[in-house]
């Protein structure tokens, strides 16, 4: 698939609003679960500042 990188896919997403809307909460959802399961600090790090981007983005 062309032009698939995460920054490809959601600048397209990003063009949407109503995607947006729907897409970025559910993410940061799912990132939060996931987040309960990392044991790793460096990891834990690296997915809540993933988690706030998309917090940031969202707005």
């Amino acid at each position: 698939m062309q032009n698939s990188s995460i920054d490809v896919v959601l600048g397209e997403i990003s063009k949407k609003p109503a995607l947006v809307n729907f897409v970025v909460p559910g993410m940061t959802f799912i990132l939060a679960k996931i987040l309960e399961d990392i044991t790793n600090a460096e990891d834990q790090s690296l997915v809540k500042k993933l988690i706030a981007s998309l917090d940031t983005w969202e707005k």
